[in-house]
C-alpha cells in the first residue's frame, strides 16, 4: 500500500468512525441503576401546581415547599432513604404508581371508597391529614355560618374545586340563591374575603387555616360542611415491605413532635 493510499484510507476510517460507534452504542441497552441503589432512595410523585399549603415549587432554587413535602422528607427520613421528586400532573398520579414509575405518590389523594374506575395494583397507607370544607369569613362578622345562611350571600370558591361544585349543586337542586364567585388565585380570593368583597369563602380546611394566618381579619367558621375525608400515601400493592414501613411510620409519627411541628408550621391539624 503505497503512502497515498495509506491517508486515504485514514481519512475513510476517519469519517467511518463516529457513526461506527453510534450504532454501537444504540445497540447498547440504557444502563440500568443496581438494586442498591433502589433501595437507597425514596420515589415519590408529586404536582406542585396544586399549590401552599400542600406543595409548590420555589422556582428561584429548584425546590419545593409546602406541608406535604415536609412530610415526604420526614418519611424519606425516618425510612432511611434518599427522596427523589417527579413532577408529575395530579390526576396521572395514580396510574405512575400503577405503572411503577414513582414509588410513592402523597399529593391530595383522598382514601377511596370502592372505586372500579381506578388504576389497578393501588395500596393505600395510613393517613396523614384529615380533609374537610370550611367556610372562612371576616372576624368582624360575628355570625356562625352554616350552609343554610348561605342565601343571597355572595361565596368565593376555587374554580372547578369540590367547593364550587357543592355549592353549584345546592343551587341546582335545592334553589339555593348563593352567589357563587369562583376564582384562579386563592391569594386574590381571600383577600376580597378580607376586604369585604365577599361575604366568605368556602374551601378545603387547610387552604382556609393557611390564609386565616396571612390575611388579617379572617376566622373559621361553623361545622364542617363535607364529612372528614382521610388523605393518604399510594403504592403499589406489590410494594408490600415500603407499605408496612410507611404505616408503622406514620403512625408512629403522631407521638413525634417533630412530625407534629410540620402542621403547626403550616397551620394546620392532623386531625379535626
Amino acid at each position: 500500500m503505497t503512502s497515498r493510499q495509506r491517508q486515504g484510507l485514514s481519512r475513510w476510517l476517519a469519517a467511518l468512525l463516529p457513526a461506527l460507534l453510534l450504532t454501537l452504542l444504540a445497540g447498547c441497552p440504557p444502563k440500568q441503576p443496581d438494586p442498591a441503589t433502589l433501595a437507597a432512595r425514596l420515589s415519590v410523585g408529586l404536582d406542585p401546581n396544586i399549590g401552599r399549603p400542600f406543595v409548590y415549587k420555589i422556582e428561584t432554587a429548584e425546590k419545593y415547599g409546602g406541608f406535604e413535602y415536609e412530610i415526604l422528607q420526614y418519611l424519606a427520613k425516618k425510612l432511611g432513604k434518599k427522596l427523589e421528586v417527579k413532577e408529575i400532573a395530579w390526576e396521572k398520579l395514580l396510574e405512575s404508581v400503577s405503572r411503577k414509575e414513582v414509588d410513592l405518590a402523597l399529593n391530595a389523594i383522598e382514601k377511596p371508597q370502592a372505586n372500579t374506575n381506578l388504576p389497578p395494583h393501588l395500596a393505600f397507607s395510613e393517613h396523614y391529614y384529615t380533609a374537610f370544607q370550611q367556610l372562612t369569613v371576616r372576624k368582624s362578622d360575628k355570625f356562625t355560618y352554616n350552609l343554610s345562611d348561605l342565601r343571597k350571600k355572595k361565596i368565593g370558591v376555587i374554580a372547578e374545586s369540590v367547593s364550587q361544585v357543592l355549592l353549584d349543586d345546592l343551587n341546582r337542586l335545592k334553589d339555593a340563591g348563593i352567589q357563587v364567585q369562583p376564582y384562579d388565585d386563592p391569594d386574590t380570593l381571600f383577600q376580597d374575603l378580607g376586604q369585604s368583597r365577599l361575604n366568605a369563602v368556602l374551601s378545603e380546611r387547610a387552604l382556609a387555616s393557611w390564609y386565616q394566618s396571612k390575611v388579617p381579619g379572617l376566622r373559621l367558621t361553623g361545622e364542617p360542611i363535607t364529612p372528614e375525608t382521610p388523605y393518604v400515601g399510594v403504592v403499589h400493592s406489590e410494594n408490600v415491605e415500603l407499605l408496612k414501613q410507611l404505616n408503622a411510620t406514620l403512625k408512629a409519627a403522631r407521638k413525634d413532635p417533630a412530625f407534629m411541628k410540620i402542621f403547626s408550621k403550616w397551620h394546620m391539624s392532623i386531625r379535626r
